[in-house]
């Protein structure tokens, strides 16, 4: 049983990480594109990208759906713990 906790903890580390990582290369390629299209994209001083207009939209949407799926991957998670196997 706790072999399949750990391995489950794993998964879901591993799922997290490998989707942030998907819309990470996503955006960073959307981001070459827009920026051949001559719509400049700057660093803060925190060294994240800020840009106007839709460039903007996309990149809260993208933080928002990481951090969504990060959120179902951790209530699989605690279900998973909490309830036992199904």
């Amino acid at each position: 049983m706790a072999n399949q906790s750990m391995l489950h903890i794993a998964a879901v580390i591993g799922g997290s990480v490998f989707l942030k990582e998907v819309i990470r290369s996503w955006w960073d390629s959307h981001k070459k594109k827009v920026e051949q299209n001559g719509i400049p994209l700057r660093r803060n001083r925190k060294g994240v990208y800020v840009a106007r207009g839709h460039v903007r939209i996309i990149e809260g949407i993208m933080s928002g759906v990481a951090w969504v799926a990060f959120a179902l991957f951790l209530l699989g998670l605690t279900t998973r713990i909490f309830m036992g196997p199904s």
